[in-house]
C-alpha cells in the first residue's frame, strides 16, 4: 500500500435515509451508496475517529490480579472544520442537521485521496464558529458527527 496525503479529500453529508446494519459489510456500504450527498465546501481538517473498546477491569480476590476485558465499543465523534461559507448547500445541510431539536442520524461520506470511500452515521452533535486568534485567520465552522456504528470502507478498485 502506498503512502498518501489527505490533500484532495472530500467530505459530504447525506440524508437520514436508513442503513441496515444487520447484513454484511458490502450490503451496508450499498445502503450508504444509495443515499444522495452534498459536498461540504472548503473542508480543512478531519479529527481522528474510530472504534475504541472500553476497558473493563476485574480484580479477583484469590490472586489479587487485575484482568482487563473489552467492553462496549465507541466510534468517537468526527470533528470536521471548514471555512465559513453560508451559501454552501453542504454546510447549510450540516447546520440544519445540528439543530437542537433534530435527533436524526445522518450519513457522512469521506472520499480519501487514495480512492477509498468511507462512511459513518450518527447525529450531528454541533455546529460552532471557529474564530482563531486575530485578523489573519479565515472565518471557520466546526461540526461534530457521532460515529455511532463504526466506519465502513469501500476500498479503491
Amino acid at each position: 500500500m502506498a503512502l498518501y496525503t489527505l490533500a484532495g479529500t472530500k467530505v459530504s453529508i447525506g440524508t437520514s435515509a436508513a442503513v441496515d446494519f444487520t447484513g454484511a459489510a458490502a450490503d451496508i456500504i450499498e445502503d450508504f451508496e444509495a443515499d444522495t450527498y452534498k459536498l461540504i465546501a472548503e473542508t480543512e481538517t478531519i479529527s481522528d475517529f474510530g472504534d475504541t473498546a472500553s476497558d473493563v477491569a476485574f480484580t479477583a480476590l484469590g490472586d489479587a490480579r487485575t484482568r482487563h476485558l473489552k467492553g462496549s465499543t465507541d466510534g468517537g465523534v468526527a470533528t470536521i472544520t471548514c471555512a465559513d461559507v453560508p451559501a454552501d448547500l453542504g454546510q447549510s445541510a450540516v447546520k440544519a442537521a445540528a439543530a437542537a431539536t433534530n435527533q436524526s442520524e445522518y450519513n457522512i461520506k469521506f472520499e480519501w485521496a487514495n480512492g477509498d470511500v468511507s462512511y459513518i452515521r450518527g447525529p450531528v452533535m454541533s455546529w460552532s464558529r471557529v474564530n482563531g486568534t486575530g485578523p489573519n485567520n479565515v472565518a471557520k465552522r466546526s461540526f461534530g458527527v457521532s460515529n455511532s456504528y463504526g466506519e465502513f470502507i469501500d476500498p479503491a478498485a
